[in-house]
């Protein structure tokens, strides 16, 4: 049989780190917890672990595979559960909250 091809070997070098960040803060347990701490769901949690990792709105829809509409919505959802307007201080209370612990 042909050997299985792995991302490092087909995927362009950007292509390939978005794919390992979206690994990175995908649906695990600590996002699931993280997120039931925070009152958002699991996908915003994820949008706001990327956003503290310093990635940008676009930089983040492009790392999820979603629209960049669908990633500010997420964004302006986190702004509103965490009483905050913006992505800084969304990630200073979801640190004082004990979410986003490295």
């Amino acid at each position: 049989p042909p050997p299985v091809a792995v991302a490092q070997d087909i995927l362009p070098r950007g292509l390939r780190a978005r794919s390992t960040a979206a690994r990175a803060c995908a649906a695990t347990p600590q996002t699931l917890a993280g997120a039931r701490l925070l009152n958002v769901t699991p996908r915003q949690y994820e949008v706001l672990t990327l956003l503290a990792r310093g990635h940008p709105i676009k930089t983040v829809s492009r790392i999820l595979n979603i629209s960049v509409a669908t990633a500010k919505a997420h964004t302006a959802t986190l702004y509103q559960r965490l009483q905050v307007n913006s992505k800084v201080e969304a990630v200073y209370a979801a640190r004082q909250r004990g979410a986003l612990q490295d």
